[in-house]
């Protein structure tokens, strides 16, 4: 009852009684006396009781309980994620409890609020709303209740965000429900993730941002350090990349590796001896390699994991993004992109790019997806749209030799030397490192037979290909043997005499 009921109450029965109303309100203390009081005012709990009350109301239940709440929602298992019609959704069948200990408490309350409709055989209102709670930590709420009313609020508004077409940015597919939970998680458990997150969905809604940025993130990941870089850099209102008026040596020594500086109208990148120009000038750059998805391709609708994951580490190490940035070449009509290594090249006019934006094309800026057509013509002449990694693809643009040795003859005998494949992997901090997922856990970002890169073995960081946007921890350090190793590793071939010593 609010304040403005109780008033009118009190108010009714003074009237029609003609009674001094002196203990209206009781407490949990006296809350069995009787008054004779209307039954709506013998007992209006105070803070303190609903406190009391919500902590009851929302109770852990046991495995019996808990069993027979989950039945009547139509759900067998709680490692799964169902359509309403019974079957595992896409991506559904998890390897870690989405129901669990955390958020069953919020279970009955949640079944009431909204209950199964006629004709599904499983309540996914329900469902997705225990999967956002999933992780959340809500230990600092005494009062579960105003939690859970704040909760619901929350799910709605990330459920409303809109993308930059005026169109709802998210749907209910297994991996915009993840994308979603892994919004409303942050704003409870990690506050600067979730203005990160956002930052970047505003960004995409000011059309400075592609959507592919913006269309996948993971619960347990974070951005990329050079992608958060050029976020940063656009909130600011800075330049994403350094711009001079005139080469002044002692500012250039401050730029790091690989990463590009315009002095008026031309372009350089930062090389190990030093800085060399571009055949693309400022403003061509700028057009081909914007900020934020310079640094972030995303897979297409078709299969293509293994070549997209060796795309985005080849656009993050330094080394190979400076070989993909020689690669093109101004023109006037548009831009000429040549591949040595296959002696093949591609002039793209500004008025007809018609041909980078198939369903097969990398999900990038014009830069990569200018790279891709070009290369896959001149290798395959066509879009190679294959699942596997494409060792020689890294080749092509590089010039840099996968590494097969590390896995011919006895691989199995120095693998299973623990103590050799640690040294292995300790001496990894630079290449382009591909490999195969193994687990189902879309909290992390992780899904079985499905290929992931990184540029530093050592950190156990991983990026999923759907998003280039983010990287992921996962626990165990590990070759990649179902996948691809370029390595930039200075002293390699020692660690190749040892492995066939």
């Amino acid at each position: 009852m609010g304040l403005t009921q109780i008033t009118e109450f009190c108010a009714k029965y003074t009237k029609i009684y003609g009674k001094n109303v002196t203990k209206i309100i009781e407490t949990g203390a006296n809350k069995g006396v009787s008054s004779g009081l209307p039954k709506e005012l013998r007992y209006v709990p105070l803070a303190e009781d609903t406190v009391s009350f919500t902590r009851n109301k929302f109770k852990l239940p046991n495995k019996a309980e808990l069993k027979t709440m989950l039945e009547a929602q139509g759900i067998k298992r709680t490692d799964r994620i169902y359509e309403s019609s019974g079957k595992i959704a896409d991506f559904g069948a998890q390897d870690i409890q989405i129901i669990n200990d955390n958020n069953s408490v919020f279970l009955e309350e949640l079944s009431r609020l909204f209950p199964k409709k006629a004709g599904e055989e499983v309540n996914t209102a329900l469902q997705k709303r225990m999967l956002y709670l999933q992780d959340i930590d809500h230990s600092g709420f005494s009062d579960k209740q105003k939690f859970l009313d704040q909760f619901l609020k929350d799910v709605e508004e990330v459920e409303n965000i809109l993308a930059n077409d005026g169109k709802k940015l998210y749907t209910d597919w297994t991996i915009d429900l993840y994308t979603k939970k892994a919004i409303i998680q942050a704003k409870y458990n990690n506050p600067e993730r979730y203005k990160e997150l956002t930052d970047l969905i505003k960004l995409h809604q000011k059309g400075l941002v592609p959507k592919h940025n913006v269309a996948t993130f993971f619960p347990e990941a974070h951005f990329h350090p050079l992608v958060k870089s050029d976020m940063q850099k656009m909130l600011n209102g800075e330049n994403y990349f350094p711009q001079f008026t005139k080469l002044v040596e002692s500012e250039i020594a401050k730029i790091e590796f690989g990463e590009v500086f315009s002095v008026c109208e031309k372009m350089f990148v930062k090389t190990k001896d030093g800085y060399e120009a571009l055949k693309i000038d400022k403003q061509t750059y700028e057009r081909l390699f914007p900020a934020v998805e310079r640094y972030a391709a995303s897979q297409n609708g078709v299969g293509n994991c293994g070549k997209i994951a060796s795309w985005n580490a080849m656009i993050k190490n330094p080394n190979s993004r400076i070989e993909i940035y020689r690669l093109f070449e101004q023109i006037p009509e548009g831009v000429k992109v040549n591949i040595p290594s296959l002696k093949y090249s591609k002039e793209f006019n500004w008025n007809d790019l018609s041909e980078l934006n198939t369903d097969k094309n990398i999900q990038g800026c014009l830069g990569h997806k200018m790279a891709e057509l070009t290369r896959d013509l001149g290798y395959c002449g066509r879009i190679d749209a294959g699942p596997n990694p494409r060792p020689v693809l890294v080749t092509n643009i590089t010039g840099k030799s996968e590494l097969t040795d590390l896995y011919a003859g006895k691989r199995f005998d120095w693998i299973s030397d623990k103590n050799l494949l640690n040294e292995y992997i300790a001496q990894e901090k630079d290449g382009i490192y591909i490999r195969n997922g193994f687990k189902e856990n879309l909290n992390k970002g992780d899904t079985d037979c499905h290929y992931y890169s990184t540029t530093d073995l050592t950190t156990g960081m991983w990026q999923n290909p759907w998003t280039g946007v983010e990287e992921m921890h996962f626990d165990n350090k590990t070759l990649c043997i179902d996948g691809s190793v370029h390595s930039y590793s200075s002293d390699i071939k020692t660690l190749l005499k040892l492995i066939s010593g």
